[in-house]
């Protein structure tokens, strides 16, 4: 069974057949990379806001760790954004570096600036093949190997 799907725009719709397993797929697919997308800002999110609590605070990685019973590493990934802390260690640390756990979820205007722009770039690029993809990446690493070369001549 095939069916008329349109996609609404700004300006205007994208109208295409498809079959409802291949739509039922593609919408999926599309809904798991957009989870993981969310997750990875929420832990960057997260974790950035950490190191600054603990280095407001004047604390070193093994000393918030000790503070909070978790390993240093375990400081390191949360504030590098590889795992999220629970609310019960997000807790700990608020407590230990003097902050409101509030400040751990507010949004500033760059957060949302930087959001904004990820999730833009996550949208050009669910858009592209993999040689595509790789090519992006290739001028991510060449400008930020050569940054400071980009910036000094501007």
């Amino acid at each position: 069974m095939m069916v008329d799907i349109a996609i609404p725009l700004k300006r205007r719709e994208i109208r295409f057949k498809r079959s409802i397993a291949e739509f039922a797929t593609w919408a999926t697919r599309r809904d798991v990379v957009t989870l993981r997308f969310m997750k990875a800002t929420l832990n960057y999110a997260i974790g950035t806001r950490v190191r600054r609590a603990r280095e407001a605070a004047g604390l070193t990685q093994e000393a918030l760790a000790g503070s909070i019973d978790r390993s240093k590493e375990a400081i390191s990934n949360i504030e590098r954004g590889i795992n999220l802390p629970t609310i019960d260690t997000l807790q700990r640390i608020c407590d230990v570096t003097g902050i409101n756990i509030s400040f751990m979820f507010e949004q500033s205007p760059e957060d949302r600036d930087v959001l904004d722009l990820k999730t833009k770039a996550d949208i050009l690029m669910s858009k592209m093949n993999v040689s595509e993809l790789r090519f992006i990446v290739n001028m991510i690493e060449l400008y930020n190997n050569h940054k400071s070369e980009v910036i000094a001549s501007e």
